[in-house]
């Protein structure tokens, strides 16, 4: 039975001591990689950074001209009720212009 659990904990412990190598390998391995990124790429990062922001400034300005463009229109609620508005003016001036028209006949 000693055997039993020995064969397991030793398949335990050489798993354990592979899965340590892989990890002090990735870890190596990221160390690297983020070295070189930042020796050779710190202008990058930062052409990136302006580009990304250039890009971002020039997004909300298009967004807040949109917007301003919004609140400034009329609704189409504003638009019809000026219609509305503007047809009854014609028809009051239509009205005063047969008002006046029948008085200037009537005058002469």
């Amino acid at each position: 039975m000693a055997k039993r659990t020995t064969k397991p904990m030793a398949d335990l412990r050489a798993s354990m001591k592979r899965m340590q190598a892989d990890g002090e390998e990735m870890v190596g391995r990221l160390r690297r990689d983020a070295q070189a990124l930042l020796r050779n790429g710190r202008a990058e990062i930062v052409r990136d950074v302006r580009g990304i922001k250039n890009r971002a400034d020039k997004t909300l300005r298009a967004l807040e001209n949109r917007v301003l463009r919004q609140v400034h229109a009329a609704t189409s609620d504003q638009v019809k009720r000026l219609e509305r508005r503007v047809a009854k003016v014609e028809q009051s001036l239509a009205e005063l212009e047969r008002r006046v028209a029948g008085f200037a006949k009537t005058a002469a």
